[in-house]
């Protein structure tokens, strides 16, 4: 019986020891050598998004970012250039009515009544500044609370207010568990219920040591933040991964304009012209004119401070060689690196393009492009500005019913967002750009007037277009030899039509001109 025990636990050694070359030899990159063995013995197995996410850690990278976007510009201009091109000045509500499955026309009166409302609204609550200070949170803290709260100043009767994310946490400093995760109260089913925030107390250093929080419903806050790991529940700051070269570069920044300083100061020697004892370096020599010298002293000039010198001696001082010509490829190359982390092209993030052509800051554009769509889209519309606009449309409901018998009731109604588009960099390409498009049928006259003009009626510009083609016809390119250009309704064109499918063979079939 003993020897059956035996080989069966040597079996199962080597079926373990086995299992073990395996698994090590399939990763190479699971083998620390002797470089990175400290590196590994340091890493702490995070095993879950719970355990890598905790409530101290998150706090921690939360005051470290906090400390980078007070004190180091890179890191507020990169957090506030999210703001400005993902937020701008704020989106534009197109309201559309009854949805399209029910294909109910809609009142231009009441559509007009309702994007009114709603932009006085916006200017009442600050909309676009709220969405601003939100992405900033989201860059610096990883996540941005926004709630709805009732004030009577306001004409619908509540707010939206941003909630410091330092606020939200577990009652009385509860460790996180399964249901209860750093402020966020969880069902059965890992939908979120309420979060328990703190309110501001008289000493702020005792945020959890206390009784003082309320607990706010699922519906009545909204938060924002990126989802990076499965499971997650709140956000980890964007600085996270660069805070290191954050902080390097701060010190690397002062490093050289201490040896600059150190550069610029002029230090100078005396040496006397009579013999000097070296042993004897506390001696007083007088010098023709009663000038007392002393060895190794030293008096202060305008320019520096001058040092006595023995004779025969020579003080060599050390020379700063800062700031060389690799400081500014230094901090460009870290930049780009702080930036790449969070989506920014390189341009942005070092906040100049000298060293680009026009195509590649193009191309290097496109990504960062597609971040502020993402952004936009799903980050702010679906979590935050569609929840805030179903509130205020809920509000104003019984007031539409009055005034309107084809009001649609809040679950059949039907909304979209205009977002500013950025500033034009090359206004000739983007027009002709825009020409192809319109004729190539890939967008319509009042799309692309809609993608940089979001707050602007298109009906009114329109007719004044209309009318200026009439009133100055030599604005829009009408001459005697060509009468009927400026004739053409807006939106058309004297030129042949272009064949969606394959317009390189129309253009083929077109005779021309002799």
């Amino acid at each position: 019986m003993k020897k059956q025990k035996k080989r069966a636990a040597k079996s199962r050694a080597r079926q373990k020891n086995n299992q073990a070359a395996t698994v090590a030899a399939s990763y190479q990159a699971a083998r620390p050598s002797s470089d990175t063995l400290r590196s590994f013995l340091q890493s702490l197995p995070q095993e879950t998004t719970l355990r890598a996410q905790n409530a101290q850690t998150r706090a921690r990278l939360r005051s470290q970012a906090r400390l980078e976007f007070e004190n180091n510009p890179h890191a507020a201009g990169i957090a506030r250039l999210f703001g400005l091109y993902v937020v701008g000045v704020g989106p534009r509500l197109r309201f559309k009515g009854f949805c399209k499955h029910l294909k109910r026309p809609i009142d231009k009166e009441l559509e007009q009544y309702v994007e009114f409302r709603w932009e006085r609204f916006a200017d009442e609550i600050e909309l676009a500044v709220l969405l601003r200070q939100a992405m900033e949170s989201v860059v610096v803290d990883g996540e941005a609370f926004v709630a709805v709260v009732p004030n009577p100043a306001i004409s619908v009767g509540v707010d939206a207010v941003l909630i410091d994310s330092q606020r939200v946490g577990n009652p009385n400093g509860r460790p996180s568990s399964r249901r209860e995760q750093d402020g966020v109260e969880l069902d059965e089913f890992g939908n979120v219920r309420r979060y328990c925030v703190y309110d501001v107390p008289n000493l702020e250093h005792a945020y959890y040591d206390s009784n003082r929080y309320e607990y706010f419903s699922a519906s009545q806050v909204f938060c924002l933040f990126r989802r990076d790991l499965p499971g997650q529940t709140r956000g980890v700051s964007w600085f996270a991964p660069v805070l290191p070269y954050l902080q390097q570069l701060r010190e690397y920044t002062q490093a050289t304009v201490e040896a600059a300083k150190a550069g610029a100061k002029v230090f100078a020697t005396v040496e006397t012209q009579t013999g000097y004892a070296l042993d004897c370096v506390d001696e007083h020599y007088l010098e023709p004119g009663s000038y007392q010298y002393q060895a190794y002293d030293s008096f202060d000039t305008p320019n520096g401070k001058l040092v006595h010198l023995p004779v025969g001696t020579t003080l060599k001082g050390f020379t700063p060689t800062q700031p060389t010509t690799a400081a500014d490829a230094y901090t460009a190359n870290l930049l780009s690196q702080i930036g790449y982390s969070m989506g920014l092209p390189r341009n942005k993030a070092t906040g100049s393009s000298h060293e680009y052509n026009f195509a590649s800051g193009r191309l290097d554009n496109q990504p960062f492009e597609m971040l502020i769509d993402e952004l936009q889209r799903d980050m702010f519309e679906r979590s935050l500005v569609d929840k805030i606009f179903l509130y205020f449309y809920r509000l104003i409901a019984p007031d539409l019913f009055a005034r309107f018998e084809s009001a649609p009731s809040p679950v059949d109604v039907d909304w979209e967002w205009l977002w500013p588009k950025p500033p034009l960099v090359d206004a000739e390409a983007t027009a002709r750009t825009n020409a192809i498009r319109v004729k190539a049928g890939q967008a319509t006259l009042e799309e692309i007037w809609r993608e940089f003009h979001p707050f602007d009626d298109w009906e009114d510009v329109r007719e004044q277009i209309l009318k200026d083609r009439e009133d100055f016809p030599e604005l829009f390119g009408a001459s005697p030899e060509k009468p009927n250009e400026a004739g053409t309704r807006f939106g058309e064109t004297s030129a042949p039509p272009v064949n969606p499918v394959n317009p390189v063979k129309t253009e083929k079939l077109i005779p021309k001109e002799q």
